[in-house]
């Protein structure tokens, strides 16, 4: 995962989500309180969220830039060039809506199909 919290200490993460009830968007103080219960870290919550965000930042390199789900057993997703190849058709269909919702022209698709 490239995050912009890499890098960031403690009071910095604090200052930025720190408002926010549940804590990080990505690391939850959930989360946190039942790594507490089960003595998995003795570390505060916004020092554990700084070592999960390093955590992440670690992994997205050592998984040559794929993102991984952190569930029991990661699992990669997708690299950002196989993200791109899916999000473009999706992009262009978004374009496709803008421009119709204008009522500007758009291209009608034409079928192979001799019965169309």
């Amino acid at each position: 995962m490239t995050t912009p919290d890499a890098g960031l200490n403690a009071d910095a993460l604090e200052a930025v989500y720190g408002k926010n009830q549940s804590g990080h968007p990505d690391f939850p103080s959930e989360d946190w309180r039942y790594e507490v219960a089960n003595n998995d870290t003795r570390l505060g919550y916004w020092e554990w969220v700084v070592h999960k965000v390093e955590d992440a930042a670690a992994d997205h390199d050592h998984n040559h830039g794929r993102f991984v789900l952190h569930a029991h057993d990661p699992q990669p997703v997708a690299s950002s060039k196989e993200a791109a190849s899916i999000l473009k058709p999706l992009d262009q269909l978004q374009g496709l809506r803008e421009a119709a919702a204008r009522g500007l022209p758009t291209p009608t698709h034409k079928s192979n199909d001799p019965r169309h």
